[in-house]
């Protein structure tokens, strides 16, 4: 190094420090990369929980009921929905090209009943079913005074019309038999229905004698089950939980479902629903991974 400037000297080591710069941000890179972003995770604790801290993954996510708006049938756009609407395209019981308006796991799960979604076990229907039945319970406690609001009509399967406008329709058209089923006065609150109660207490329960569609196994094709809920409730499926009140009991026929679990009060569950079909429940099942890789609908 002798005869060399400090000029030199700063020039020589500058590659040097502009690779020490860009090793530093790789590992940054990295690092950054391989980090997890953690699951909807909540830790609920609390004078009531008696458990001790308890984790619940998913119980009270704010879930997005409806994706079957979309009109492929060449319109740019769904139409707004007519209060009033004498026909069904209009009220948004059906979209253009005449798919019945349903929430969201609702959609698929009546592609699983007609066959077009196929590929699904028998757990994964039964769930698909349960998820549904989640999203159509917490819509029948939406029933307010006044309003045409709630889940008084279905189509015929059973699942909750989506749109006030749908139930509208549908008490005006109660002789549309094509497309209005009636789940009675008491399935809501005027003018829609008669119910004057608690809209936890609503006259609306899950579906019943649901048929499994496995052409692969003889067996279990074409088998019933049934579905209960849990209102103003999230459940994990694993024997616990937490609602707005600690004795809060099931709704629906799926024998077993619920009969030995724990419930921890909590306000969090307000306006919630878990439900569970043939022995499986809506959340936190050992295989929903899989589920999350099935036809898509």
């Amino acid at each position: 190094m002798a005869g060399m400037s400090s000029s030199q000297l700063r020039a020589g080591k500058q590659p040097l420090v502009l690779l020490a710069a860009a090793f530093a941000l790789a590992l940054s890179c990295l690092v950054i990369l391989s980090y997890r972003r953690p699951s909807s995770t909540a830790l609920l604790s609390g004078p009531s929980t008696t458990l001790g801290d308890l984790l619940v993954t998913d119980l009270f996510r704010t879930k997005k009921p409806f994706t079957n708006l979309e009109d492929k049938a060449g319109e740019d756009e769904e139409p707004d929905a007519v209060v009033g609407a004498t026909s069904p395209r209009a009220a948004h019981v059906i979209n253009a090209r005449g798919d019945q308006l349903v929430n969201r796991d609702c959609v698929l799960a009546a592609k699983i009943m007609d066959g077009a979604a196929t590929g699904y076990p028998e757990w994964a229907q039964k769930q698909v079913m349960a998820r549904c039945m989640d999203q159509d319970c917490e819509q029948s406690m939406r029933t307010v005074e006044g309003k045409w609001s709630g889940c008084r009509f279905t189509d015929a399967n059973g699942f909750c019309y989506h749109y006030y406008t749908a139930q509208q329709y549908c008490f005006h058209h109660p002789d549309d038999s094509d497309y209005c089923n009636d789940k009675g006065p008491d399935a809501a609150k005027p003018p829609l229905g008669e119910y004057t109660g608690e809209s936890s207490e609503i006259g609306w329960e899950p579906v019943s004698d649901v048929t499994l569609t496995l052409p692969t196994r003889p067996d279990l094709d074409g088998s019933k089950y049934a579905c209960s809920c849990m209102r103003n409730c999230g459940c994990n499926g694993q024997g616990h939980c937490w609602c707005m009140d600690p004795e809060q009991q099931p709704i629906g026929t799926d024998e077993g479902s619920y009969t030995d679990t724990n419930i921890t009060e909590h306000h969090a569950a307000r306006g919630r629903c878990s439900c569970s079909c043939g022995g499986v429940a809506a959340r936190l099942h050992s295989e929903v991974s899989t589920l999350r890789g099935s036809p898509k609908v």
